[in-house]
């Protein structure tokens, strides 16, 4: 698998009995688009021993690129929430105030 990614390490393929391979691999997302963090430490080839890579994509090609690979179906995201929580100081505390109304701007 990792060759298919093009993540296969010299380590990995010689069958080399190394024990600490950690690869992370996260995707927040929602129906316009996907955060994907990725990384590694002693898995991949570079001049430092870990990486780290964070990259915005469209859920269309997180799809072809992650989750079919790995035959991963996921639910319908529900309709977008017009309630959020702002959190505002007040005085020297922080205090969380519920609205309802139009979505805050990116």
């Amino acid at each position: 698998m990792l060759q298919e990614y093009g993540l296969e390490s010299r380590l990995v393929a010689a069958d080399t009995k190394k024990q600490d391979f950690h690869a992370k691999f996260f995707i927040g997302m929602n129906d316009e688009q996907c955060e994907v963090l990725s990384g590694s430490a002693n898995l991949v080839n570079g001049k430092s021993i870990e990486n780290l890579v964070f990259k915005a994509i469209s859920p269309e090609r997180c799809a072809s690129r992650y989750l079919d690979k790995l035959n991963v179906k996921l639910p319908e995201f529900p309709a977008p929430s017009r309630h959020f929580v702002l959190i505002e100081k007040v005085g020297d505390e922080w205090k969380p105030r519920t609205e309802n109304g139009p979505r805050l701007a990116r």
